[in-house]
């Protein structure tokens, strides 16, 4: 789940006081590639991305498929050659689409992972996130971690994924599902 906020330093405070741990920083920019000429509005939701970590320097090709507004199937290889890759891309005719690019500070709290974004153009961000099964449980825990962050549910983003801000602030508009 995802929320947007208003001050990352406040959820910060509160992250210490419900004793989750600092795990680490990154700096990732996200190219998101419309497949075959098939915008990414035509997709139901489904990501081709390129991410490149600024701080690690890493690179990783990304296929992502949702399951529901709580789920996704998430298909990911490392990638050591970039410019192979976007050569690739291009014989595959894949257009980009969109660039998020975003900071990050990941906590961790038990199985739940905290994640602060600060997502240039498109503002600030709480993500909270259980890998492994799509179940109530993990669902209510999620929750749970939001409320004790004092994020209200009014400020869930439900549905909505970064990359279709940035095609929203093109004017492009879709459904995720």
């Amino acid at each position: 789940m995802k929320a947007k906020v208003g001050n990352l330093a406040v959820v910060r405070k509160r992250l210490h006081k419900i004793g989750a741990r600092f795990v680490k920083r990154s700096h990732q920019i996200d190219t998101y590639y419309a497949p075959d000429q098939r915008p990414l509005r035509k997709l139901l939701g489904h990501v081709l991305r390129v991410r490149y970590d600024v701080l690690s320097k890493t690179t990783r090709l990304e296929f992502h498929i949702p399951k529901n507004a709580y789920a996704a199937e998430e298909n990911e290889v490392a990638v050591d050659d970039y410019k192979t890759l976007q050569k690739i891309l291009h014989l595959l005719r894949a257009k980009p689409q969109a660039v998020v690019d975003k900071e990050r500070e990941y906590y961790r709290k038990g199985s739940v992972e905290i994640v602060l974004d600060r997502v240039r153009g498109l503002g600030t961000y709480v993500e909270v996130e259980i890998m492994g099964k799509d179940t109530k449980a993990n669902r209510a825990r999620i929750h749970q971690v939001l409320a004790q962050l004092e994020i209200s549910t009014s400020a869930i983003v439900k549905d909505v994924r970064y990359h279709q801000m940035a095609l929203a602030k093109k004017g492009i508009t879709y459904g995720f599902f």
